[in-house]
């Protein structure tokens, strides 16, 4: 599974095969039904265009009204002939790319936030579906370096790094 910044927009591909495994060509966006559940909501009608790049291979643009919501966003795309296409994505207010990316020019000296960083990019790093929480581990595998916990508060959604 994928993580998404929340409501940003992202091209997404995926490969559209028939019953016997084998690539599904030539589909065009109207072929498709395309379907989208939020954070564990009911699924419903999404306006995406659909289009192939090669050989059973699609894309599809996804905008930030797709991404706009914390959580699993699940998507299914079916059309006559391919077998159903589910995509799952992990919707995050703070993703890896966040925990790297340096907020002033000072943090690019910080050498705990650029270890920290290259850590996430490349060691275990565990995510609990019940809780949202994260865990970012050191090079050994079992000593956690950073735990994200999500929590809510009044529609509010923020994210605590420990």
């Amino acid at each position: 599974m994928f993580e998404i910044k929340q409501s940003t927009a992202i091209d997404i591909v995926f490969f559209a095969h028939d019953a016997n495994g084998d690539a599904v060509t030539g589909k065009v966006d109207g072929d498709f039904t395309k379907r989208i559940s939020k954070n564990g909501g009911v699924f419903a009608a999404m306006t995406v265009t659909i289009a192939e790049r090669e050989n059973g291979w699609y894309h599809a643009q996804l905008s930030t009204a797709h991404t706009d919501t914390l959580g699993l966003v699940t998507l299914t795309f079916t059309a006559t002939g391919v077998k159903q296409v589910n995509n799952h994505f992990m919707v995050r207010a703070v993703t890896v790319d966040d925990l790297v990316r340096a907020q002033t020019p000072a943090d690019l000296l910080d050498a705990d936030k650029v270890t920290l960083g290259a850590k996430a990019l490349v060691n275990k790093r565990e995510h609990t579906v019940a809780t949202g929480v994260d865990q970012v581990y050191d090079d050994d595998g079992s000593t956690v370096l950073r735990t994200l916990t999500p929590s809510e508060s009044g529609g509010v959604i923020t994210v605590a790094a420990t």
